[in-house]
């Protein structure tokens, strides 16, 4: 155990600050970090050293295994070259990945970041240096990021909101900037991730563009943005995205036949008395509106909290099937999430048991 006092928040000016105009804040700590007193916190992100036994097995082989992995992966679906064709403004190329592969890059910068924070490596300081400033050099002018948009111009811009993932993969580097400021102090992928959320906040909004993403996860890094920046516009768009979502606005452009439910569009989060939808997205949005209530965010005393008798579904629920009243008087049952047949397909390549390998991360 280090001496580091988790209920400090570290203040420091850097390069970065020139985006906000202010200081920055959250330096040192983990994944979330309330500004306010609380009487349960999280631990700075080096308060806590893991010695040995199951995580920290698991966390040597987060820093052996699964990080270089990643890379290979990333490597092998030629995520780099998108963002390549993006920084090289070029139009029309192939595009390599699924919508998400941006996303994909910048959940793994984000575990780059945290790890080489914990245990120097020089090795990940040239992967968070080098792919920093490839995503500074493919983001759009305007702050917009999509290489499926810029590079391959396979839609317009948000034209299929619900499907493309612009505002989630934008989040994720959102989440990965977060990360490399708080573990080490860099700064240049969080001037690109306040440019992106700057867009985003100049397109979406009350009286602007009424919308928003099929795949929560937005709302929980603009409010981390806002604990780094203490920019409000930040903290404002994200009670945006948690109010709009509830509605009945998103639809399925695909043949898929995706209902509101899968979106965890069908009901306002005031209203819902248990999380709904694709399990991924139903747990990101779950965690959004805790994490941008006034209270925990900024200290205020206008806390918008849930309605009265709120309760959340049960683990076990969500993995029987079992239905449960779902507000507004509907009975739904939980949506199982999608499948994963790149992860199968990798599983059978390197043959490994794919049942043992489920239960252990939790799928069903």
């Amino acid at each position: 155990m280090t001496t580091t006092d988790p209920g400090v928040i570290e203040t420091a000016t850097t390069e970065g600050a020139e985006t906000t105009g202010q200081s920055l804040l959250t330096r040192g700590c983990g994944p979330v970090a309330p500004l306010v007193t609380t009487v349960l916190r999280p631990l700075a992100h080096d308060a806590v050293r893991i010695g040995e036994g199951f995580l920290g097995d698991l966390q040597r082989g987060n820093r052996k295994t699964s990080i270089p992995r990643g890379h290979e992966h990333l490597t092998e679906q030629q995520a780099w070259t998108n963002l390549d064709n993006a920084a090289a403004r070029r139009v029309g190329e192939p595009y390599h990945g699924p919508v998400y592969e941006d996303g994909e890059v910048f959940k793994w910068l984000e575990a780059v970041a945290w790890q080489e924070g914990l245990e120097a490596d020089q090795i990940m300081a040239d992967w968070l240096d080098r792919y920093s400033d490839l995503a500074a050099r493919a983001q759009a002018d305007d702050g917009y990021f999509s290489t499926f948009n810029q590079a391959a111009g396979k839609r317009g811009r948000y034209e299929w909101i619900s499907y493309d993932h612009e505002i989630f993969n934008m989040a994720t580097l959102i989440q990965a900037a977060v990360a490399q400021y708080r573990a080490s102090g860099r700064t240049v992928l969080l001037e690109v991730a306040c440019r992106a959320a700057d867009h985003m906040a100049e397109t979406f909004g009350f009286g602007q563009r009424e919308e928003l993403c099929g795949h929560p996860l937005i709302e929980m890094a603009l409010v981390e943005l806002y604990r780094v920046t203490q920019n409000p516009r930040y903290l404002e768009l994200a009670s945006y995205f948690v109010e709009h979502r509830g509605h009945g606005t998103l639809t399925d452009p695909t043949w898929q036949g995706w209902k509101s439910v899968y979106f965890s569009d069908r009901i306002p989060v005031r209203e819902t008395v248990y999380p709904e939808g694709h399990a991924v997205r139903a747990v990101y949005f779950a965690a959004g509106p805790l994490t941008s209530q006034s209270r925990p965010v900024t200290g205020s005393s206008s806390t918008r909290s849930a309605p009265s008798g709120t309760t959340w579904l049960r683990p076990k629920c969500m993995s029987t099937g079992r239905s449960e009243r779902a507000g507004r008087g509907g009975v739904r049952r939980p949506v199982r999430a999608a499948q994963r047949p790149r992860l199968w397909r990798d599983l059978c390549g390197r043959r490994v048991d794919p049942v043992e390998l489920a239960a252990v991360a939790g799928h069903r």
